[in-house]
């Protein structure tokens, strides 16, 4: 075709139509009513609407419709091998013959929120390991001769540690919460 004006049937310009210095344009260059063919295919868990080997006419607009099955999404529906991204139709303009691809992918469902842990009203709170007032399985202790009998005093913190003897200086053998 000569840039001289006047153009009889359709031309389309596509990526292999080159354009020369005086107006020559080489390749893209359809007769009217040619037809390609549109390759249409899903993966498994889906569908594509019309499917299989699809004639078309030259610059006709066809659409596909891309369905899930239940429990499925869209995952990407590729063209001529490039990714349209997940949609659910797609309309081709028929320049040349082409594919149309489609995969799924499981529904992600929302997992279940975890519970909240309680916290501890005290970090320096440590849980006994032996409670000899419930624990069966308790070694028996043994029988201590009498003592003097000591003062009593009232202790208001939340842990008491218990000691080998009086005084911050003797070992901790244990501790009493309120």
């Amino acid at each position: 075709m000569q840039n001289d004006g006047t153009i009889n049937g359709v031309v389309v310009i596509a990526d292999s139509s080159k354009v020369t210095g005086d107006g020559t344009i080489t390749g893209g260059i359809v007769k009217p009513g040619q037809t390609y063919t549109i390759t249409a295919t899903a993966g498994p868990n889906g569908s594509i609407d019309p499917k299989g080997e699809v004639t078309a006419t030259v610059l006709e607009n066809k659409i596909f419709t891309i369905k899930a099955n239940e429990g499925y999404v869209i995952e990407d529906v590729k063209v001529d091998g490039e990714s349209v991204g997940a949609v659910s139709s797609y309309t081709l303009t028929v320049t040349k013959a082409h594919t149309i691809h489609a995969t799924f992918k499981p529904e992600q469902s929302q997992p279940e929120p975890e519970p909240e842990q309680p916290s501890a009203p005290d970090s320096s709170f440590t849980e006994p390991s032996y409670y000899p007032d419930y624990d069966e399985d308790a070694p028996a202790e043994e029988e201590q001769p009498e003592e003097e009998e000591a003062p009593l005093y009232m202790v208001t913190c939340r842990t008491l540690n218990v000691r080998t003897g009086p005084g911050t200086s003797f070992d901790k053998i244990g501790t009493l919460s309120r």
